[in-house]
């Protein structure tokens, strides 16, 4: 399925992949481009950060 084209892994997801729930709005992307990709993985980057706190006390490397 990895090489598949992108029709063929919607019609998947469609099908089978829709009980992970981020899955949902994979499926209604047409926007394919690399700039498109690079926001999704952003926001989902960003929904990460929120979801999973680093521990506290954590040395921030970020700076």
């Amino acid at each position: 399925m990895s090489n598949a084209p992108w029709p063929t892994k919607r019609q998947w997801l469609k099908d089978h992949g829709l009980q992970i729930v981020m899955n949902h709005k994979l499926v209604e992307v047409n926007d394919r481009s690399e700039d498109a990709i690079l926001a999704r993985s952003v926001a989902l980057a960003d929904v990460a950060v929120r979801l999973w706190s680093r521990p506290s006390g954590a040395i921030d490397q970020t700076a």
